[in-house]
């Protein structure tokens, strides 16, 4: 059984869809319909949901910032969007945020069963198939992006811990004195060689399978990526082949196809060259990688907390993937992203709110907030009353 929510400000139509979906998908349990968007994003706070279906012009939160919310926060989610045609190319927009699909208004029978299938359809692969579900077939090439990512990312800082990592899963302790090569591919015009959300996604995965070579001297795997740009690691598998010929490698088996199977720009760049895997490590212990990242993650938020930042935006801005990121950041500060990020931004709001001069909706911008719900809401979930009643009791107490 898969848990949905639907949300709409018209209720004949929210009331259709549940009965409708009800109905026709038995698999699916229409958990909550909700006819307020704060109440919604309030509800995706606290509860896990495999499918949100929701309408785009909902009054603040909308439906974009919805999926911005599924996007950042529950990536597993599969948001599907309700449109006018009007809102089309607005609709279209939201492919940054991972957005499953659009069902356009007035609606189709047909359209809503097409799309819900295909969301069942995808909800169902996960149950059998890792996050990478292209490469299932080749569980060496799975196992290494994990150990590869960590060791990037300077999650093992010590060669017993390499070793182990490496034996774990199949691979012998002498691969860790083999070079390593790390490329970048940037497909810059990727967002305009297709119109359709479903057609681009199936157009990216069929990239990113590409990129998945394994010969008997190297094999390349993709680390990490966004929705146009893949890092790609190459590892020998000989202690003699070099990363000369790891780069010649990769244009063979890579590059040449790229250019030959998709008619797109690639920008492709090599970014780093290791002698050995060896020489990724850090000096450093994993606790102190730790508290030292945690330092700079904490400062970022500190510096940017007023601007328009995100856990994606702030992943790019450290060259990790947003999964990633989003796991490592929470093993070196103990909280999500959204949580520092709120509890910051709302911290700063009490101390400008002590000025008994002081505009909400002044404050609220100036602590990074667009929207009025949602800063209302998170103030009154942290601080547990509203901006309003805390600024009226400071000043009584003075």
């Amino acid at each position: 059984m898969y848990n949905m929510i639907i949300i709409d400000d018209e209720s004949l139509v929210l009331n259709y869809m549940t009965e409708f979906i009800g109905k026709e998908f038995p698999e699916i349990n229409v958990e909550a319909a909700f006819f307020v968007s704060a109440d919604a994003l309030d509800y995706l706070k606290n509860n896990s949901v495999d499918i949100v279906l929701t309408d785009i012009s909902m009054p603040e939160p909308t439906g974009i910032d919805i999926a911005e919310f599924c996007h950042n926060e529950m990536p597993d989610t599969i948001v599907i969007f309700l449109s006018a045609y009007r809102e089309f190319e607005y609709a279209h927009s939201a492919i940054d945020y991972d957005v499953f699909d659009y069902i356009l208004k007035p609606l189709s029978k047909q359209n809503l069963i097409d799309s819900l299938s295909s969301a069942l359809t995808k909800l169902e692969s996960r149950v059998t198939t890792p996050d990478y579900p292209s490469f299932t077939e080749n569980e060496y090439i799975l196992l290494c992006q994990e150990v590869f990512s960590d060791l990037i990312c300077s999650c093992i800082s010590d060669e017993d811990t390499l070793y182990e990592k490496l034996t774990s899963v199949g691979l012998s302790d002498k691969t860790a004195e083999n070079p390593v090569c790390t490329f970048n591919l940037h497909i810059p015009n990727l967002n305009d060689s297709t119109e359709n959300i479903k057609e681009k996604n199936a157009l990216f995965e069929s990239i990113l399978n590409l990129t998945c070579q394994n010969t008997n001297e190297v094999f390349f795997a993709p680390i990490w990526y966004t929705k146009n740009r893949i890092e790609i690691i190459g590892i020998s598998k000989s202690l003699y082949t070099t990363t000369d010929s790891i780069v010649s490698h990769f244009d063979v088996l890579v590059k040449n196809k790229l250019n030959e199977s998709f008619n797109l720009t690639t920008n492709i760049t090599i970014t780093n060259e290791y002698p050995s895997m060896k020489s990724l490590l850090s000096e450093r212990t994993e606790s102190e990688v730790d508290a030292d990242s945690k330092r700079i993650f904490l400062e970022y938020i500190e510096e940017n907390y007023n601007n328009h930042i995100s856990l994606d935006i702030a992943s790019k801005h450290f060259n990790f993937s947003r999964v990633y990121f989003s796991v490592y950041y929470k093993k070196c500060t103990g909280e999500n992203f959204s949580t520092t990020l709120s509890r910051v931004r709302i911290n700063k709001a009490k101390e400008l709110l002590k000025n008994p001069n002081a505009k909400i909706t002044s404050v609220m911008r100036e602590v990074g907030y667009n929207h009025s719900t949602h800063f209302y809401k998170t103030f009154k979930n942290i601080v547990g009353c509203s901006p309003a009643e805390y600024q009226k009791r400071y000043i009584e107490k003075q």
